[in-house]
């Protein structure tokens, strides 16, 4: 039975120049910056980047060993291969795919291309390949946030005209859907894990962001980041794995 990951790998393979521009915008530069952040604080043994497409992360990381999981082999294709080893297969599979544990699994704006059901069958999985008190990084955008008025209105916007949301936004997929860190949170403590820091970023997200090239969010956000710790429009989860 296909999965929603299966339908995620067809739609970035058709649509891999829109998201090659999308990736080039101010709102996923500064995202990019702040989770590079995030993953420099420490030295990590193995290490594993769930969804990784075209990452940005896994040559930032100091690790002994760095692994990219993605379903997309164009994707893949597009990452150099110094910054890690690049595995093909299905992230809701992942514990039969990789046969080794990890001190450090992440993945970044993964989930909401999923649904919920899936949410709790990946996270079981990546519990599988943690080692004893390992720790999972979550980032993803947050439901419970202002960004919601730009999510509602998006998707009004689609079902009146998609191509035109598109042209706007680049690259779309009409079927994700925004994260409530509570749902997350609730899976995690069930699959034995501790929440050891949440929070958000991105305060500001400006719709739609191909028209708005001079504002300088990055500037804005930076300082709204400081003053505002919940809230934002991407929601940042470190977990860590019980002994037990």
């Amino acid at each position: 039975m296909k999965t929603r990951v299966d339908f995620e790998k067809k739609l970035f393979n058709s649509e891999l120049k829109e998201w090659e521009e999308t990736i080039k915008t101010p709102r996923y530069k500064y995202l990019v910056k702040k989770v590079k952040e995030i993953l420099k604080k420490k030295k990590y043994g193995k290490v594993l980047e769930v969804g990784c497409g075209i990452t940005p992360y896994l040559g930032k990381i100091n690790a002994k060993k760095k692994i990219g999981l993605d379903i997309s082999k164009e994707l893949l294709k597009r990452n150099n291969k110094d910054y890690g080893e690049f595995i093909n297969g299905n992230a809701l599979n992942c514990s039969k795919i990789l046969k080794e544990k990890f001190d450090f699994i992440f993945m970044v704006g993964f989930l909401h291309h999923i649904n919920e059901k899936e949410h709790f069958k990946l996270i079981k999985e990546i519990k599988k390949l943690l080692k004893k008190e390992g720790e999972l990084l979550i980032v993803e955008p947050n439901m419970v946030s202002i960004t919601f008025i730009y999510y509602y209105f998006k998707k009004l916007l689609e079902r009146i005209n998609q191509s035109f949301v598109k042209k706007i936004i680049g690259f779309l997929d009409e079927d994700e859907k925004y994260i409530y860190p509570k749902k997350i949170k609730k899976i995690l403590l069930k699959n034995n894990f501790q929440i050891k820091k949440a929070y958000t970023i991105q305060t500001l997200r400006f719709p739609p962001l191909k028209l708005i090239k001079k504002i300088n969010i990055e500037k804005i956000n930076q300082i709204l980041d400081k003053l505002i710790k919940r809230g934002g429009s991407v929601i940042v989860i470190i977990a860590k794995k019980n002994k037990i």
